[in-house]
Parts: C-alpha cells; structure tokens; sequence
C-alpha cells in the first residue's frame, strides 16, 4: 500500500516536467533559398514549425510593403519516432522584391512561438548572361496615323520558352478608343533569331473617338514557366504605342454621315410580279454592308416617300462579325410600297458618301434610279367620252349642223338653269330626313365592320371614289379620312400582325372618321351604298 503510494506521487510530480519540456523543444525557424538576389528575380521563403498547429500560421501580409507574394502553399507531417508521436508543419511563399537594396524579414509568430528575423540584399537587374530573352511581349497596330473612328487593329503577342504553367495579363483599358476584342488568346509557335517560341497573340479592333496625339499604354503579363525543370516566375511588360489621329477630312460631305472604311456596299431587292393597279403593292429590301465598321457606326436605309406613293418600314435588322483582320457588318431593311396614284412612279437612286481608309480617298455608293408604271384601280369604271358613244359617220354635212345644234341645246339648257332658280326661291329646300341619314350611315357603317383590315382599306378606297372624287383629292378633302387610311394601311403592312389592340384602335379610327364625314355630308352616299352593298354584302 505504502509502495503503491510512492509510485503515484512521483507520477504527479514527472508529468508536468515532462510537459515542459515538451513545450521548450517548441521551435519556428524561417530559411530562404538566397540571401541575394536580382531585382525581378523570385525568392522562396520557408517557415518551419517543429510542431503541428490548428492556427492559419505565420502572418506574412508584414512583407507586402518590401515584396509581391506570388505563391504561398502549407504541408504538416506527422511522423511516430521511438513510439511517440512528431509533427511538424511548413509554410512556403515565392518573393519576388520591390526594390533594390537590403530588405529586412521580421520575426513570425505562431502560437508564442517567434522566429528570428532575416535580411535579404536585393541588386540591380545585370544584363542576362544568355544572348536571347526567355519572355517578351510586343504590340502593334495595323496604322499610326489613322482617321477619326476608323478600324485600328491593335495586336499583343507574349513570346516564352519552355511550358507556361500559368499567367494572367492586364485587362486592356483602351482610353479615347471604342474597342471590340476580335482574338482572345489564340496560340502559335515561331522562330526568332533561329529560336523556336511559343506566342499567345490578343487582336482587338480599337476606334478612336477624337482626333490628335493619342497613347495605347504598355499591358503587363505575370506568370510561371517550366522550364530545364524548373519552375521561373517572370513579368512581362509590351511596349506603348502612339497614334496620331487625323480629323473628317474637309473634302467630306459635311451633311452625311462619316464612315472611314475599307470597303461599303448597297444593295438593293425588287419584288415585282407583274403590272401595278392604285392599291397595289410593291416590296423593296436595302442591304449596306461594310468592311472596317461596327453595325453601330453605320447609317439606317433610307426610302424616302414621293408623290404616288406611300413607303411603310420594317424594323431594321443589322449583322455583326469580327475576325483577325477586322470588324464587318451590315444593316437591312425592308419596305412596303402602297401606290396611290396613277401614272409612272419614279423611285429615286440612293448615294452613300464614305471615305476608302485603303486609297485614302472620297468614294460613292450608289443605287441606281428606277420608275414603274402604275395602272388605275381595276375596280374604276372607265366610262367611254362621250363623242365615242356616237358611232354615226362624221360628214360635212354633221360638221355644218353641228354649231346649231350646240346653239340650241344651250339656250334650253340656259332656260331650265333659269326655271330650276327661280323654284329653288320659291320653296323650301327638302332635307334628307333623319331616319334616311341613320340609314345611310348605319349601312356603311355595318359594312366596314364586317371586314377584316386589309378590306377595310380596299372599302374605304372604293368608298371614296363613289363620293366622286379621286384619291389624290382626299388629304385635301377629307384630312381625318386620309389619315386613318393611312393608319389602317401601316397595321397592314407592319410585320406584327398580332397587335390586336393597334388592330381595333387603327378600325375605330376608321369608323369615327367616316362618321364624321357623315355628318358633314348628310347628302352623300346614295350611290355609294348600294353599290359598296352589292360588293361586301353581309
């Protein structure tokens, strides 16, 4: 009992000795792989704790203001030695210096545990012993002395040897430039100076958007390389770039639109079937395509409207590509042509001015004129004059009488004029009663709302020439009238036809204006709605 005694009191006073010295075999020791070093030369520095930990380790944010930390990575082992358990754990970061000169490395902590401080000596950067370069970079553009929101191909290459392990380069920042990249990062091999390279190569289409001196600042590039077995962390800077950027010429159009580039194009697509009637329509596409040029820099197509005629527009469709050599687009639109009047309809060419940045010179597209013929309605009655109604031989006889006879007819003519007066002054004029007027009214009325938006337009068409006028009469005699032909005539021709809510506005428009011309002219439309009833019976 006593024995047993003993035993556990030496027990209680061996432990905590032995925990003690446990703790003071607790060591941090830092190492780096140089005490000198070139500037941009990278530098490995490793942070050893005999010890393994739960903690994030060293703080080395204390060497940011001296290096760049391009790298850092931990490991921890645990090893079992004459049966007790070892572990250790190791913190390593590539350096690479800022400046030049003796850089002092603080102590580290991890868990009370401190290191002891450090020094490097950091030299000039000495001409490399090899004649050939490991890295480079280089930029260039297609022209230095381009006009003002011309096309500048703008081209960085980075040349390395050996296996880049990984890298990353400046995000461009191309100020007084528009800018669209057209090659990220496209990979090659070449020789320079007998040397076989690797390149990665970056294209971007750069437009300046202001004339003088303007600069394309150096990109950066960092990264990693393996090479002779050996991983070397480099940068690499290009070269800048100065443009002088010319003005709009003054042998420029002042009214047109400027548009610097290698090639334009018009073109143009007729769809034509057959002979026109008033009514009838005819469809017309106009393309611009351009080489050198952005879709946003180009001018919409223009159609412009001419006496006959009435244009309606699609909504204008436009095309992008970019490629190694440059930007090409094109923009299209479509028309709807609705003739109006009768006679030879003339469509007037087109010019398009643009400066050629390959002959530095003023050029010209151009569509050519064109005129059609456009024939009456097919649904106008074309009466016969009267003289060839008389199929009777013509004489000198019937030239001898024919004076008397025109004598007569207007004194009688002049009498019933005189007769028709003065009754006209004697009683009062009889008025359509209100009942004809709803009638005649609601008929038509009754009519149009049958039919669908593309004979509502015919209806008011025909509507109109029963009133005995002509088409061409009615902005002037019926203003309301025209307008709503003309909104009923754009929902025809537009390419939504869904719309049904511009469908139903564009008809109640329709029906107001000839309710209104109705009440106007409480006298017209006898004529009118029979013969529109026998057209469009309900």
């Amino acid at each position: 009992m006593v024995k047993q005694g003993l035993i556990l009191l030496l027990s209680c006073l061996l432990i905590p000795m032995i925990a003690k010295a446990n703790w003071s075999d607790r060591t941090l020791t830092t190492e780096l792989e140089a005490a000198m070093v070139n500037q941009g030369e990278v530098v490995n520095l490793k942070v050893l704790a005999n010890f393994q930990t739960t903690t994030r380790g060293p703080d080395f944010s204390v060497l940011m203001d001296d290096f760049e930390i391009l790298s850092r990575q931990a490991s921890s082992q645990l090893r079992v030695i004459n049966g007790q358990p070892t572990g250790t754990t190791m913190w390593e970061v590539a350096l690479m210096p800022r400046r030049t000169g003796v850089i002092d490395i603080p102590a580290f902590r991890v868990e009370n545990v401190a290191s002891e401080p450090l020094s490097i000596e950091v030299l000039e950067t000495r001409a490399p012993a090899i004649d050939y370069r490991v890295t480079f970079m280089t930029a260039e553009v297609s022209t230095k002395t381009p006009y003002v929101q011309q096309e500048v191909l703008y081209t960085l290459r980075l040349y390395y040897l050996g296996s880049l392990r990984r890298g990353s380069v400046d995000m461009p920042a191309f100020n007084n430039f528009l800018s669209e990249r057209l090659v990220n990062q496209n990979q090659f091999e070449t020789l320079v100076d007998d040397r076989l390279y690797r390149v990665i190569e970056w294209v971007y289409a750069l437009y300046p958007q202001k004339s003088g001196e303007l600069t394309i600042t150096p990109k950066n590039f960092e990264g990693a390389l393996l090479r002779q077995r050996q991983v070397e962390v480099f940068q690499s800077q290009s070269n800048p770039l100065t443009l002088d950027v010319k003005p709009i010429p003054d042998s420029f159009p002042s009214d047109a639109t400027w548009l610097p580039a290698r090639q334009i194009q018009l073109k143009q697509d007729w769809q034509i079937t057959g002979a026109f009637h008033v009514g009838d329509t005819l469809s017309r596409r106009i393309s611009l395509e351009a080489v050198g040029l952005q879709a946003s820099q180009l001018p919409d197509p223009v159609f412009k409207e001419r006496p006959g005629f009435r244009v309606y527009a699609d909504p204008i469709g436009q095309n992008q590509h970019s490629g190694q050599h440059g930007m090409s687009s094109s923009k299209q639109q479509n028309f709807t042509v609705v003739f109006q009047e009768a006679g030879d309809i003339n469509f007037g060419g087109i010019t398009l001015p643009w400066w050629n940045t390959e002959t530095d010179s003023l050029e010209i597209a151009r569509l050519n004129a064109r005129s059609v013929t456009v024939l009456p309605s097919s649904s106008e009655e074309q009466p016969l004059p009267e003289w060839q109604a008389n199929t009777t031989s013509t004489t000198a006889t019937t030239n001898y009488y024919w004076p008397i006879l025109s004598a007569i007819f207007a004194t009688l003519w002049l009498a019933t004029l005189l007769l028709w007066y003065r009754q006209r002054h004697q009683h009062n004029p009889v008025k359509a009663s209100a009942s004809e007027l709803v009638y005649k009214f609601s008929a038509d009325l009754t009519t149009l709302k049958s039919l669908n938006i593309a004979q509502q337009s015919e209806w008011l068409k025909k509507w109109w020439q029963l009133q005995g006028y002509s088409l061409a009469s009615m902005p002037y005699q019926a203003p309301a009238l025209y307008r709503a032909l003309q909104d009923i005539e754009g929902q025809r021709y537009r390419v939504n036809l869904q719309d049904e809510q511009a469908l139903e506005q564009a008809s109640e428009t329709l029906y107001a204006a000839v309710d209104s011309w109705y009440q106007d002219h409480p006298k017209s439309g006898h004529k009118a709605a029979k013969e529109l009833a026998l057209l469009y019976p309900n």
